[in-house]
C-alpha cells in the first residue's frame, strides 16, 4: 500500500506544482473528458438529495461540477495525498475534503453515504492494479447504501503503454457480482474508457 502511495505521490505532485486546472493536475487528455465523466455519473443515477462519497477526489473537480449543476446533493471527497486536499481547500473553501488512505483507515462509518463515486484511481500502473481493485471493492460497498460508481480504462485501440492499466469489462462486471445483483458498463462517451454503476444489494443496504 505505502509503494502505492509513493507511485501516486511520485506521478501526481509534480503536475501540483506544474498545473492550475484540476484535469491537468488529474493527467486527464482534455477538460471535455472530465467532464464527460463527470457526466456519466449525473446521466445516469438520481443524485437530489443523495449523500456522494468522492474517492480519489483530487482537486475536488466534481465538487465544482456538481455545484455548477445546481444539483441539491451533499458532497464529501477524499483522497490520498494531503496536497491535493489543500488544493482543493484553496480552490473550493466551502467544500468538504479530507485527506486518508480510505482503504487502510476510514474516517467515515459503514454504510454513511448513499453513492461512492470514484474516477481515475485505477489508471495509472502501480504493479498491482487488479490486487488494488479487488481490495476496492468491498470497501467501495462497505460505505455505500445505494449505488457505487466507478471508472475504468479499456485497452480498444489505444497503444499499449506501461504508464496506465487497462480492464477488461465482462472481467470486471464477474469480479463485482459478489456485491450486487445489478451492474451494467456504460461505454460510448469516450474511447478507452468504461463506467461501473453497480447497485448495493438490498439485503446490505
Amino acid at each position: 500500500m505505502e509503494d502505492r502511495k509513493r507511485i501516486v505521490a511520485n506521478h501526481y505532485e509534480p503536475l501540483l506544482n506544474k498545473y492550475s486546472r484540476g484535469y491537468e493536475i488529474l493527467d486527464w487528455e482534455s477538460l471535455d473528458s472530465q467532464i464527460k465523466r463527470f457526466e456519466v455519473l449525473t446521466n445516469n443515477i438520481e443524485l437530489s438529495g443523495k449523500k456522494l462519497l468522492d474517492i480519489g477526489c483530487g482537486t475536488g473537480d466534481l465538487f465544482d461540477f456538481l455545484k455548477n449543476r445546481d444539483l441539491n446533493i451533499n458532497y464529501y471527497g477524499i483522497d490520498i495525498l494531503p496536497k491535493m486536499i489543500e488544493r482543493a481547500y484553496k480552490i473550493y473553501p466551502e467544500g468538504r475534503f479530507f485527506t486518508g488512505n480510505i482503504f487502510k483507515e476510514s474516517p467515515f462509518s459503514k454504510k454513511q453515504f448513499d453513492i461512492i463515486f470514484c474516477s481515475g484511481i485505477f489508471n495509472l500502473n502501480m504493479g498491482d492494479n487488479e490486487s488494488f481493485l479487488k481490495e476496492a471493492l468491498p470497501v467501495f460497498f462497505a460505505h455505500a447504501k445505494e449505488k457505487v460508481v466507478f471508472n475504468l480504462l479499456d485497452p480498444g485501440h489505444f497503444v499499449p503503454t506501461k504508464k496506465y492499466y487497462f480492464f477488461n469489462q465482462k472481467e470486471v462486471l464477474h469480479l463485482i457480482r459478489e456485491y450486487t445483483d445489478n451492474a451494467i458498463a456504460v461505454t460510448g462517451y469516450i474511447p478507452n474508457d468504461f463506467t461501473i454503476i453497480a447497485e448495493v444489494k438490498k439485503g446490505d443496504r
